[in-house]
């Protein structure tokens, strides 16, 4: 797989489709791989006449790992007694950088929850370079995110925990994964092999508290975002027990113009059985906001 190295970040990242399309750039969540952007919903969504990009967050995967900054207390960073090791503004810096190597001037921005967050940072901080955003099951950061878990944190994708065997934190991951998940398309049998081959492709197992210590040292966007003039569409499910769905109407109305679409059969996942209606959603937002017709 191809890989940037910019300011001493390397990024690593695959593309789907014919590289001459505008890009479509998927940005995972938190702890999560580019895995997670399985490779039939990336092909199917390049068929629709894109070059789609799936890449691994910095802390994430195999990009860069911060382990030298430690493990941050992130109730500490989210309260302003402790700095984080970087901020979400860096990792939207770290996709420009994957849009740089790819050697395209703009690109359509498609994140999940934290993904979301940079998505949003694109919006603000490099409009030039987003022609579109997709925020999904995310919200607009700081005291105005509404969260379902106590401490709005999140955990690694492929974190062994102290003292389990390799299958008990398999187990152990799924349990955390259903409890986000859309209780009808959730399925033990479908995910976990899915997770063991993250688990194998690399591991982080402090990275998700790096990236949650970048959202809540980076503070609410709202303000930032009501002057955002990147066609925006916001994707939440109704039954998201991690970012309630109210995050969702709140990014909507600090987004002008922005598009809302409330899925009322998704949590905070991405199932297999959504993916035709999201990249539907995905391929008409792109569209119209570079004015080409839809097919």
């Amino acid at each position: 797989m191809p890989r940037t190295s910019a300011n001493g970040v390397e990024i690593e990242y695959e593309t789907f489709g014919d590289p001459a399309q505008v890009p479509i750039v998927l940005l995972s969540g938190g702890g999560a791989q580019l895995t997670f952007w399985q490779e039939p919903f990336c092909e199917d969504l390049a068929s629709r006449g894109f070059c789609v990009v799936r890449m691994d967050n910095r802390d994430a995967g195999l990009s860069t790992s911060f382990e030298a900054a430690g493990v941050p207390n992130v109730p500490a960073v989210r309260e302003g007694r402790e700095q984080a090791p970087y901020l979400l503004a860096d990792m939207a810096q770290d996709t420009v950088d994957v849009l740089d190597d790819l050697g395209a001037k703009a690109g359509h921005i498609v994140g999940i929850s934290l993904g979301g967050y940079i998505a949003q940072v694109m919006a603000i901080d490099h409009p030039d370079r987003t022609l579109s955003i997709v925020s999904m099951a995310s919200g607009v950061g700081g005291p105005d995110n509404i969260y379902g878990a106590p401490d709005g944190g999140w955990h690694d994708d492929d974190e062994t925990q102290a003292g389990q065997t390799f299958e008990e934190s398999v187990e152990s991951r799924l349990d955390e994964i259903q409890w986000m998940s859309t209780p009808q398309y959730f399925d033990r049998d479908v995910i976990r092999p899915r997770i063991i081959r993250s688990m194998r492709r690399g591991g982080n197992p402090d990275g998700a508290e790096r990236q949650a210590a970048a959202v809540h040292a980076s503070g609410s966007r709202a303000e930032a975002l009501r002057e955002s003039r990147v066609p925006a569409l916001i994707l939440h499910g109704a039954l998201d027990p991690h970012l309630p769905v109210e995050n969702a109407h709140r990014t909507a109305a600090a987004m002008p113009g922005s598009r809302l679409v409330i899925m009322p059969d998704l949590a905070h996942d991405l199932p297999d059985q959504k993916w035709a209606e999201v990249i539907d959603l995905i391929v008409e937002h792109a569209r119209q906001a570079e004015g080409r017709p839809l097919p």
